[in-house]
């Protein structure tokens, strides 16, 4: 896995892609009238619907997330 950040321990159980995805979040943002100033605190829960940006493989979070040996 190369990914250690947001995504560490996350793979396309399709393709074996490890991003990026597609991620149904919730997140605080700053919204004017005339759009958005910016976001923050993005977040997601292991029931999240996920998808592969490489091959539209769907499923949530969880079924993304790869046992990672420590």
């Amino acid at each position: 896995m190369t990914n250690e950040n947001c995504l560490a321990g996350m793979v396309c159980p399709k393709c074996g892609s490890e991003g990026p995805f597609d991620i149904i979040s919730t997140s605080i943002a700053t919204v004017h009238d005339d759009g958005v100033e910016h976001h923050r605190q993005v977040e997601w829960e292991n029931t999240s619907p996920i998808y592969c940006c490489a091959c539209d493989e769907s499923g949530t979070v969880g079924t993304f997330t790869a046992e990672v040996d420590e």
